[in-house]
Formats: C-alpha cells, sequence, structure tokens
C-alpha cells in the first residue's frame, strides 16, 4: 500500500482499489518477516538458477533489466505507470520471445497471446483501446520488423494513469486504466524520439551464427507452470529488504516513471547491480533524430553564429553547396532533416516546420530561437 505494509489478505482493498484473488496461506511466510540484504542475494540467485540462467545477454545491464522487467511484472496493477520492456537481439533464435513469455507468466498465470505491432496511429490507438477495455494483463507486440515510432497513443500510455479514445463507429470516447504490461520484441529493433525514454531494452547477444540450435539444462517455463508463487515470494522478498533497510537510492532518475524506477529499479541497485536507467538516458541522448538536429543546429551556427537568417536564405546556402568540394555540411544536415522533393530541391515549407517543431531544443549548448519581427526569420 501507500506506506509499503505488504497486503496479504485475498479481496478488494479500498485504498489500493484492486481486487486481490489468492490463498492467504501462499504469502504467510512473508508476514513480519525480517529480511537482509544476504537474504535478498540469495533470492536474486535463486531466481537466476530457476529462471534465468541461460539467457546471454548483451551486458550486466540488461540482466539487471530482466530483474527489474520481472519485478515489473508483479507490481503492476499497483504501479501508476511503467515503460515498454523491449527485448532486442542482432539475430532470430536468440531468445527474445521467450524472454516476453517469461516475463508475460510472471505477470499471469497463463500463456499471452502476442500481437502484430500497429502501422499506424490510428491502428495503434484501436489495438491499445480494444486491450485496456477488456481488461488484457499483457499486451505483447511480437517480432517487430522496423524500430519502433513514438506513436502518440503508445506514448501516452505508457506515461499516463488513464487512456481515452474513440471506439470504432462510436462519437464518444471511452476512458480506460492504462495499468497493463506492455512487452515487445524484434531484431536490431530499437525504440525512437519519445520512445527512447519510455523504453526498457533488454539486449541479447548469444555471440552464435545459429543460436536457435542452442540446447539448454533447465526450463523456465516449465519451471514457472510449478513454482510461480516462488518466484514471486523471491521478487517480493528483495523488495521488503530494501523497503526494511530505509528504501536506498541512488542519484539517478527517470522524468515520467519516478515511482517505477523507485519500487522496481532501486531494490537492485541497492544489491550492487548495474543501473539500467543510465543506458535509458543514453538511449534517448543518442536518438538519430537528435544527432540530425544537433549536426543542422551546429552547421547553422558555423555560418550564421548569432546573426538572424530566414528560411528562405538557409535553403539557397544549403544549394548553393551541392557539387561543393570545400564542404556540404549545411547541406547534408538539411537534407538529412526533411530529404530531398523529386526535383532535387529542399522544400522551404518542410524546412520552416521543422525549425517549428524543434524550437527552443537545446543539444550541446545550441537551440534554435524565432525572431518575431522578422518574416520565416530565426
Amino acid at each position: 500500500d501507500d506506506q509499503d505494509r505488504l497486503i496479504s489478505e485475498p479481496g478488494y482493498n479500498p485504498q489500493t482499489q484492486l481486487y486481490g484473488s489468492w490463498d492467504k496461506k501462499d504469502y504467510q511466510e512473508l508476514s513480519d518477516l525480517k529480511i537482509s540484504k544476504e537474504d535478498c542475494l540469495a533470492q536474486v540467485d535463486f531466481l537466476n538458477r530457476e529462471l534465468f540462467l541461460e539467457i546471454l545477454f548483451k551486458g550486466e545491464k540488461d540482466k539487471t533489466s530482466l530483474y527489474v522487467a520481472a519485478l515489473t511484472a508483479i507490481l503492476r496493477p499497483q504501479l501508476e505507470e511503467a515503460p515498454l520492456i523491449h527485448v532486442t537481439a542482432p539475430t532470430a533464435g536468440s531468445g527474445k520471445s521467450f524472454v516476453c513469455k517469461l516475463i508475460g507468466r510472471l505477470a499471469v498465470d497463463r500463456n499471452i497471446a502476442v500481437k502484430p505491432f500497429p502501422k499506424s496511429e490510428e491502428e495503434c490507438s484501436k489495438t491499445i483501446l480494444t486491450a485496456l477495455y477488456n481488461n488484457l494483463p499483457v499486451i505483447n507486440f511480437d517480432n517487430i520488423d522496423r524500430d519502433i515510432p513514438a506513436y502518440p497513443s503508445l506514448c501516452m500510455v505508457l506515461t499516463d494513469s488513464s487512456f481515452d479514445a474513440r471506439k470504432l463507429g462510436e462519437i464518444s470516447s471511452i476512458t480506460t486504466g492504462t495499468r497493463s504490461l506492455f512487452l515487445s520484441s524484434g531484431n536490431n529493433v530499437r525504440p525512437t524520439n519519445d520512445m527512447t525514454r519510455r523504453t526498457l531494452v533488454i539486449e541479447l547477444d548469444p555471440k552464435s551464427e545459429r543460436p536457435i540450435g542452442r540446447k539448454f539444462c533447465i526450463n523456465p517455463l516449465r519451471n514457472l507452470e510449478t513454482k510461480r508463487k516462488q518466484y514471486i515470494i523471491a521478487l517480493l522478498k528483495i523488495i521488503l529488504g530494501w523497503i526494511q533497510a530505509g528504501k536506498p537510492i541512488t542519484n539517478t532518475k527517470l522524468v515520467g516513471f519516478d515511482q517505477w524506477a523507485q519500487y522496481c529499479v532501486q531494490p537492485f541497485l541497492w544489491l550492487g547491480m548495474e543501473d539500467p536507467l543510465i543506458a535509458m538516458s543514453e538511449e534517448a541522448q543518442n536518438d538519430v533524430q537528435q544527432e540530425e538536429l544537433y549536426a543542422l543546429l551546429k552547421a547553422l551556427f558555423d555560418r550564421y553564429q548569432i546573426s538572424r537568417f530566414r528560411i528562405k536564405q538557409v535553403v539557397g546556402a544549403a544549394m548553393d553547396q551541392v557539387g561543393s568540394t570545400t564542404g556540404k555540411d549545411l547541406y547534408d544536415a538539411v537534407v538529412d532533416a526533411v530529404g530531398l522533393e523529386r526535383d532535387g530541391c529542399i522544400n522551404k515549407k518542410k524546412l520552416g516546420w521543422y525549425f517549428k517543431n524543434k524550437e527552443g531544443q537545446v543539444l550541446k549548448g545550441l537551440r534554435i530561437v524565432r525572431e518575431k519581427k522578422l518574416l520565416d526569420g530565426y
């Protein structure tokens, strides 16, 4: 609850407004239990042996991310917001879908159906509304074949506690809660734009040409069929031990997911595991479109310094660099940002909209500011 007490009584809890369906005896051992840091480390080792031992991660932060995802899975109904959990790998057969199934089975005691990733914002909004309206606890987008776009509806559902959209064929809108667990997977697929800070990425790397041929000694999904409650208890012991230790917090923060970062990430940082939030922050900072914007800002600064300029001037200066042997930095930056028309020219209107959308955004000390006294001026 909001006082960090474990609710062991099944049934409806008016404080959390959640209905718990379990046998009280299942979690009785956690009542008034004193849990040390060593006890928590033993639970991490238990989960690793039983579930995660043979998963080949790219790095230690990815292993931490899977523990974080596991804790997110069992706490999701109590969290106001939680990021998309995305599993990626360089080759097929690396275990991406398997890891998503593993996380999903921790959330609910049954197999979770997968969904194709939406191809447009309209489709995304309808898919999400239908899933939330039907109270699906887990929404799993499997085998995405392109980088994850920042659809407004997907961004909204990850950072807001409610989602409002219109059902197909109806005028009135429907408001639903958003406390479902969102999962996704794809080969060499990354989040883009605003999704970079809304996505916890787990990278797998079997370092094999044909990872699908690997043989395994344990069967985590089968273990989950018979020992799921033991794994939930192990995860609850970790968070309870962290709470009993005074809820120690590192300096790492993630804007928009404070509650999730505190209760799902900090317990593992307390145990000395690598911080996945650093990677999430770096992902957002290293986004390709951010790099494109910085290249354009730098090219504009190199040319105009702090002087005013107009869109028409920028387009003319960029086109003057076509065929130049002394440098095409402005031309290349503008083309990377807005592309070329069929006739090989730069569209002034597109560049104007681009500047308008990026106005005021600061990158490495540079930003573009509108000059209101000058038509199309900056």
